[in-house]
């Protein structure tokens, strides 16, 4: 569900998905799997020092450092990105066709995949079969998300904003993604 709402366009009208029932407390983002993921971005954010949003695209070369990434930007047709590995270096494929919002996002989510890979072991199956992708891509969508939208900027800012468009373009991330992340973070 969560993988429907992020790929959706942003024509998609958000105030429609509101509901009054909060997050159960069995939420799998609760999770240890997904409170290790929140304190793998805290740290790259720490030591970039971030001070206020957007987070820039270039600190991907601080979470890949000693790792050699090329990203290039491809028409793609039913997929936002992809991962390759070639010898030593790897390649990020990001689709052309989406927002630059949305290859941002796309960006630090391949980018997961990416640590999560390349030590000598996979973390997990590269496989994107089954429950064990679904899981897969919703730590690095739990990633892209954490990484690009820092929980306290966004907790101080909603009360002085309170328009989901309008947090999107100030953490220059598509609206469907900003509107999961005020949900995740109980403001909405």
């Amino acid at each position: 569900m969560v993988r429907s709402l992020i790929d959706r366009d942003d024509s998609l009208d958000l105030a429609s998905l509101r509901t009054s029932q909060p997050r159960p407390p069995t939420c799998p983002e609760s999770g240890r799997i997904f409170k290790l993921v929140r304190k793998l971005a805290r740290k790259y954010q720490d030591d970039a020092r971030l001070e206020h949003p957007p987070v820039p695209a270039d600190l991907i070369t601080q979470v890949c450092r000693g790792l050699p990434l090329e990203i290039r930007r491809i028409p793609l047709k039913s997929v936002h990105g992809a991962i390759w590995r070639l010898g030593d270096a790897w390649v990020i494929h990001l689709n052309s066709n989406d927002t630059p919002a949305r290859q941002r996002f796309t960006l630090y989510h391949e980018i997961f995949h990416i640590l999560a890979h390349s030590k000598a072991t996979p973390v997990f199956r590269k496989s994107s079969c089954g429950r064990e992708g679904s899981f897969n891509e919703l730590l690095a969508d739990h990633f892209a998300a954490v990484m690009l939208m820092p929980a306290e900027w966004v907790k101080k800012l909603w009360p002085e904003i309170k328009d989901v468009g309008k947090m999107a373009a100030i953490f220059y991330v598509p609206e469907s993604v900003m509107y999961l992340g005020l949900q995740f973070l109980g403001l909405i």
